[in-house]
């Protein structure tokens, strides 16, 4: 349920503002959210996962760790704002200096949290992770509903929310740490951390790597196109990729410790993995099919009708999502058993190969043959992930994954066929009315096509759900 929360409060987040504010804001706000995401990544150091990974961390480690943390946060910050100036420069975009180094002062508070919640994690208690998180953004979505709505601040608003939801989690994880005994003191050695800083320099070039590949096309489409054609993308990715992040986020916080515990025990590894692509080809494959089949009526009665053109940009981007979602967990195992260069190689051939193929698929200045070329790039992703790494750590389970996916994803299809098929009789009603019939002929397809599939997967995600 807090995974679900969660989903629900950053949707309603960019809901608001996308219904507010509009593409050309919207646009903008895309590039705050470029800086915030990678001034964290590169505060975090790949520490985060260094400290989980470790069979034991000592208290001295753990307090280098968060000083270290710390101390990259305050250097990332102050790198973000000499930098605005040119990243006004490259973006266009007004007002942009003033707005990026305001955002990049949230990364402070978050390096500050960031080893109090990597030994939350270390102890699978995620009960008090999704607290931290969902409280802290529903305190952050409060502050920019009341700044956008009552005191018109416009893309403003956005920074104000992002500030509060840092600040509410740090208090929240000092509380915790505290209550668990996990404060950090005053020791500082970098010898006894030297093996964890090595993992961690892996794992933090294989991130920044990953973070670069994996925003090419924002960060592209928004130096060749306009700032309303990056906020209609930025719309679509969001719309697209939220729940998927979200629930691959809650999926890998269990698995990497799992994983991490099991490291030695082959047969295991492999039985986890394939349950776990299993249960979330469960899960995503009908929310993307679910919203694709109901995009063209949902998009306009959301989010205004000036989005309603970003409707087919939306529906393939919602493809890659998918895609995406059964490639995220590789890495995930192969941090868990200690790969971490792996990692690093593979985001490194993915940032070779994906900004070339963006480029030139902007070149034709259209942002939807963008979005089928990043289908194209998941698609070969996909194999190629297996065959590299996923078959070299748990041996040949491709026929499995087969077995696990294929049934929840011809559940998935069908579903979206139906909801297409019959939104055709409905457009003479209104668009409410519409939502109201599609969304539960959407569930009882799947839900029925399930019962037959994948009857006992199906029964497990339900009963997980209800707790």
């Amino acid at each position: 349920m807090g995974m679900v929360a969660g989903s629900i409060l950053r949707l309603a987040q960019v809901t608001l503002l996308a219904r507010i504010l509009g593409p050309d804001a919207f646009g903008v706000i895309a590039v705050l959210m470029i800086v915030g995401d990678l001034s964290r990544l590169l505060s975090e150091a790949g520490l985060a996962e260094a400290t989980i990974q470790r069979r034991t961390v000592s208290s001295e480690q753990q307090s280098t760790l968060y000083w270290l943390n710390l101390a990259f946060g305050v250097l990332v910050f102050v790198i973000i704002v000499g930098l605005a100036p040119l990243i006004e420069r490259v973006f266009g975009f007004p007002e942009l200096r003033e707005l990026v180094s305001a955002v990049a002062f949230a990364v402070i508070f978050t390096a500050a949290g960031t080893q109090m919640q990597s030994m939350i994690r270390r102890n699978l208690d995620f009960g008090k992770m999704v607290f931290a998180a969902n409280f802290s953004l529903f305190v952050g979505l409060c502050v920019m509903a009341v700044s956008v709505t009552v005191y018109a601040q416009g893309i403003w608003s956005f920074v104000w929310g992002v500030l509060a939801e840092a600040i509410v989690r740090l208090l929240i994880l000092a509380v915790f740490a505290f209550r668990g005994g996990f404060l950090p003191g005053f020791h500082f050695s970098l010898r006894k951390v030297k093996g964890m800083l090595a993992f961690g320099g892996y794992r933090a070039g294989g991130m920044l790597a990953n973070f670069f590949a994996g925003r090419a096309d924002q960060i592209l489409i928004g130096a060749f196109f306009s700032a309303a054609s990056l906020g209609i993308y930025n719309l679509a990715y969001n719309f697209s990729s939220l729940p998927v992040k979200k629930i691959n986020s809650v999926v890998t916080r269990v698995a990497f410790p799992a994983f991490s515990r099991l490291q030695d025990d082959r047969s295991r590894l492999r039985e986890g993995y394939v349950s776990m692509i299993g249960y979330l080809s469960i899960v995503t494959a009908p929310l993307m099919a679910g919203l694709a089949g109901t995009a063209p009526v949902l998009v306009p009665f959301v989010f205004g009708e000036e989005w309603s053109e970003g409707v087919p940009l939306i529906q393939v981007v919602l493809l890659y999502a998918f895609i995406g979602a059964l490639t995220g967990p590789v890495g995930t195992l192969i941090m868990g058993t200690g790969h971490a260069n792996w990692s690093l190689y593979w985001n490194l051939a993915m940032l070779c190969v994906k900004p070339a193929v963006i480029t030139i698929a902007a070149l034709t200045g259209s942002v939807l043959v963008v979005a089928w070329a990043l289908v194209g790039i998941a698609c070969v992703s996909l194999p190629a992930s297996y065959y590299f790494m996923i078959r070299k750590v748990i041996g040949n389970v491709f026929p499995a994954m087969l077995r696990r996916i294929g049934k929840p994803v011809t559940a998935a299809l069908a579903m979206c066929v139906v909801l297409l098929a019959a939104a055709v009789p409905l457009q003479s009603l209104p668009p409410g009315v519409q939502l109201a019939v599609l969304i539960p002929a959407g569930g009882i397809v799947y839900l029925g096509l399930g019962v037959v599939m994948f009857r006992e997967e199906l029964r497990f995600i339900l009963k997980a759900a209800w707790r």
